[in-house]
């Protein structure tokens, strides 16, 4: 293991070396997205949710804590989890039922900015909370433990400590994004996906590799589902759908950002969010026309070709999550 380690970052160094203005690139990009989406929105969650935590009242707050995990955005579960007595399978449970992309993101990035649409959010916010609450069913009985001490928070305290940790994420997305733009200037993403994609006879030219992007890091994934949307290569409600698939998921940058607080099971976490995701992203398909009764013609009479046509896509969308539960374990193993 620790020759693995070695020769992989050797092969990043030379990578780094090699495209050292890419990298860079990625770099910037990644502190700017951290500074102008991250930190803004993640910050006042972590000052009042650490105040929140040391205060008795939290105690008996089991079901604020999981609220709060929710509405927060991910890593929060993570953060808030870290001083909670629980063994490591069901913590590692727990955050990956409660770690999906704040809603703050669905609605100001991905639905306004990204689909153009702010409608678009609300089937993927729905499907997002129903697929935590399914995914909470089994471990409904779990309690979250006292904490040790009780002590209060200042505020100061609590923004110093909110800003050790937000350093701490800020490494963590810089790094994230400059491995992916690193791989991508390789080209073999681009190889693999392409030829992937014609062996397995996909009409929609990319959609393999906006799956990779999306599964690495979330807004590189929603930020390409755009650009195919633009294209028209994909109709708004797959569009949706896959979103929903991603922010549900958040990337294996999000378990990296929440492996910076708790130690977790890392393939059993990838597992549990591959279900929860697939979950979120077939009742955002289905869901998604009740939104959108005023502009789209869903309501009428449903021909042959249209129950093929819903059929192909939903098959699609089933289709390639379940692709993606294969390349994570193909990539496990390796």
């Amino acid at each position: 293991m620790k020759n693995f380690k070695f020769i992989f970052c050797a092969v990043i160094c030379i990578l780094l070396i090699l495209f050292s203005t890419d990298a860079a690139n990625a770099a910037r990009s990644g502190y700017d997205i951290f500074i102008n989406s991250i930190f803004p929105s993640l910050l006042p969650f972590f000052v009042f949710s650490g105040i929140m935590q040391k205060s008795s009242a939290h105690n008996s707050g089991t079901y604020a804590t999981l609220f709060m995990s929710v509405i927060s955005g991910a890593p929060c579960a993570a953060r808030m989890l870290k001083n909670q007595q629980l063994d490591i399978e069901h913590r590692t449970r727990l955050c990956a039922a409660l770690n999906t992309i704040s809603p703050m993101f669905t609605i100001s990035v991905f639905a306004q900015n990204i689909l153009k649409n702010p409608i678009c959010a609300a089937p993927i916010i729905l499907a997002q909370f129903l697929s935590v609450f399914i995914m909470l069913i089994p471990l409904r009985k779990t309690v979250l433990a006292k904490k040790e001490t009780c002590g209060g928070l200042s505020l100061p305290s609590a923004i110093g400590d909110a800003m050790n940790s937000m350093l701490s994420l800020c490494g963590t997305v810089i790094i994230c994004l400059v491995g992916i733009n690193v791989l991508e200037a390789t080209t073999l993403p681009q190889i693999i996906t392409s030829s992937a994609e014609k062996l397995l006879g996909i009409k929609h030219h990319g959609i393999l590799n906006t799956l990779l992007k999306g599964i690495l890091e979330v807004t590189n994934g929603c930020i390409s589902i755009g650009e195919l949307k633009e294209t028209a290569q994909l109709p708004l409600r797959t569009c949706i759908a896959f979103g929903t698939f991603f922010v549900t998921f958040g990337g294996i940058s999000v378990l990296i950002q929440s492996s910076v607080f708790i130690k977790l099971i890392k393939l059993k976490y990838i597992f549990y969010k591959l279900i929860q995701s697939i979950i979120a992203a077939v009742t955002a398909y289905l869901t998604a026309p009740l939104f959108f009764y005023k502009t789209a013609d869903v309501f009428n009479t449903v021909s042959g070709e249209r129950l093929a046509e819903n059929a192909t896509s939903m098959g699609t969308v089933f289709a390639v999550s379940m692709l993606a539960i294969g390349l994570i374990f193909l990539l496990g193993a390796a």
